[in-house]
């Protein structure tokens, strides 16, 4: 349970409009400051290689760290990694990740997203 704690302690801040391209793949995006949290759940019965495309506006990435629960032959895994290409993120059956992506700078908002319920 700590280690579930862990992966979400820092997720915080305004939504980003976030959406993924491949069925059972669920994401949700939120930054704070000079950091991005993207949150990736594989709901497949298979494996997954992710694509994430992240819009920073004018700043640069400077480092990912990736977080994750996956089952690896029968045991739950818990492990933190740096990535270093988002093009190709591999992801196992029934993963969760949460990609904490640093900004070389503090971009500004330009565009708002306004969600309404009945």
């Amino acid at each position: 349970m700590e280690a579930y704690l862990d992966m979400w302690k820092d997720y915080r801040g305004a939504f980003l409009s976030a959406e993924a391209d491949q069925e059972r793949v669920f994401t949700n995006a939120v930054r704070f400051n000079d950091k991005v949290y993207v949150a990736v759940h594989n709901l497949n019965s298979q494996r997954v290689n992710l694509d994430l495309n992240v819009f920073t506006g004018d700043a640069n990435i400077a480092a990912v760290t990736r977080k994750h629960f996956f089952l690896e032959k029968g045991d739950l895994t818990y492990e933190e990694e740096n990535v270093t290409d988002l093009a190709n993120v591999y992801m196992r059956v029934q993963e969760m990740s949460v990609f904490e992506i640093t900004l070389d700078s503090n971009p500004a908002f330009t565009k708002s997203w306004e969600r309404e319920f009945a």
